[in-house]
């Protein structure tokens, strides 16, 4: 082999590897940050908070869309001036997430909650009912609601099984190969060894001097 095209090869290989690990090291940084996303979400669920994912920009720039809004249903804190509330409104009771602007009392039917979105000019047309509201905000993880409207579909769940298994898979085959390549290494130097070292002379013993016979004395 030449040396230019060893050099190519040698090239080749070290881009291989550093591509390699580049890749895994992606693979393994989005699956530890999905992985705690997930955790803190289990987390929060258990203490009773679930999240909301904000699907349009009426609330920018508190929120924009594909934050995830943390909320704690059942929540009995009273609702001031100034939270930010879920609710359901219009026809097809969509979900909303606008901000209390003002409280009015209205005659005969109680206290009604004057709702805005912050990026609005003007606040919603209709008053809120006190148990229209389903929760209060009390937080929101950006970005968190692409991920969560993502595996709240079957596709979803099944593409992040899929990617968790291959990154297992190749942690696996890497390892394999390590394993390999030490096993091979070792094969070699130790077949290395015994050809560089020299043969050893055995021994032989000198040979015996024979011992004169004595003549009989006469």
């Amino acid at each position: 082999m030449s040396p230019s095209v060893h050099r190519t090869t040698v090239r080749t290989a070290r881009v291989r590897t550093v591509v390699g690990v580049c890749v895994e090291i992606v693979g393994w940084v989005l699956t530890g940050a999905v992985v705690a996303l997930l955790i803190a979400t289990l987390i929060l669920m258990a203490r009773g908070y679930r999240m909301v994912a904000v699907t349009s920009g009426s609330m920018r720039p508190t929120y924009d869309v594909g934050d995830g809004v943390l909320i704690r249903p059942g929540d009995d804190e009273p609702i001031r001036v100034g939270d930010v509330v879920i609710f359901s409104a219009g026809e097809n009771m969509v979900p909303t997430i606008h901000r209390v602007v003002g409280v009015q009392d209205v005659f005969e039917r109680g206290l009604h909650y004057r709702t805005k979105g912050d990026a609005n000019a003007e606040p919603d047309p209709q008053l809120l009912k006190p148990d229209a509201v389903q929760a209060k905000a009390y937080g929101v993880v950006p970005y968190a609601g692409h991920v969560f409207g993502a595996l709240s579909s079957t596709t979803g769940r099944l593409v992040l099984i899929g990617f968790l298994l291959l990154c297992v898979g190749r942690e696996i085959v890497i390892i394999v190969q390590v394993n390999r390549r030490r096993r091979r290494r070792a094969a070699a130097l130790a077949a290395k060894t015994l050809v560089a070292e020299p043969d050893q002379d055995i021994p032989v013993p000198a040979p015996r001097a024979d011992t004169p016979s004595r003549k009989p004395v006469s």
